[in-house]
């Protein structure tokens, strides 16, 4: 068993502890600011620290799951940031926090600047699984399901499903769709020429774990939309290659534990210069 890999798996089902204790700690700092006389049952600052282990706990096993590749690397690295900074934050905030409780705009500070990263990590955690319009896209509903229905019928979305896609949710306003995974056992090579007939609409393709081969790979050089593919753990070599650089829009391939080489990884590099690979050489 890799103990780093499992340990990066826990990741999103530790994230939400810190989160839990944080806000205890930050809601009943907030009805102290409002009223001075309240007297708390419990030690604020205890909690803090505690929040601030769970914390610091969440964010190294964050890392140990990205290392995987698995994730859009902006996003990702925007998650990555936040998650520091909020850790960070806490820590600082738990040092001072009983020292800064007579200063009311320090301490009202602290408390809004804390609710507000925490707030701002979990939605940008959320957009990796869920896709960016995950929380704003509740705002205007309507308009992001006319934008999505009216390049893609619900039968059409079904379909895919029904070959064995799992779609996450379509990103607002573009109408793609990401396709992150494949959930019927077997091999994906007919799946795969069943996506060919939403060229315009699929962006991302995650093939992880899936039967699949070079030739298999033949049916995407229709996607032209595709800009992110994930093929980490396939039958992939460097055949597959000069198909890659075929994908105009393509910025983001994982090649993790295939049989892809140094050298088709830097064929890909010197014709796409921008492009981001993982493993990284």
């Amino acid at each position: 068993m890799n103990l780093i890999e499992f340990f990066g798996r826990l990741h999103p089902v530790m994230v939400h502890l810190p989160i839990g204790i944080l806000l205890l700690a930050l809601t009943l700092d907030g009805v102290e600011w409002k009223n001075p006389k309240f007297q708390s049952p419990l030690n604020i600052q205890f909690i803090l620290w505690i929040g601030s282990g769970a914390a610091i706990f969440s964010v190294l096993s964050g890392y140990a799951l990205s290392q995987n590749g698995d994730y859009p690397i902006d996003q990702l690295e925007q998650h990555k940031r936040l998650g520091y900074i909020t850790s960070i934050f806490f820590l600082f905030y738990a040092a001072v926090r009983n020292w800064m409780v007579s200063k009311r705009i320090g301490h009202l500070t602290l408390t809004l600047c804390g609710i507000l990263l925490l707030i701002t990590t979990g939605h940008k955690g959320g957009s990796l699984t869920h896709g960016e319009g995950y929380l704003y896209a509740l705002v205007e509903p309507n308009k992001d399901q006319k934008n999505s229905t009216a390049t893609l019928t619900d039968e059409e979305v079904k379909s895919i499903e029904d070959a064995g896609w799992v779609i996450a949710p379509i990103a607002a306003g573009d109408g793609k769709l990401r396709i992150v995974g494949f959930n019927i056992e077997g091999s994906a090579q007919q799946a795969l020429k069943q996506l060919s007939n939403f060229p315009d609409h699929i962006e991302e393709l995650k093939l992880s774990y899936a039967s699949i081969t070079n030739a298999d790979l033949q049916s995407i050089r229709s996607l032209t939309a595709l800009k992110k593919i994930w093929l980490d753990h396939t039958r992939a070599s460097d055949s597959c290659i000069a198909l890659l650089l075929e994908l105009e829009k393509l910025n983001y391939i994982n090649l993790t534990s295939t049989s892809v080489t140094e050298s088709g990884i830097i064929q890909l590099k010197q014709k796409k210069p921008r492009i981001t690979i993982y493993p990284a050489l």
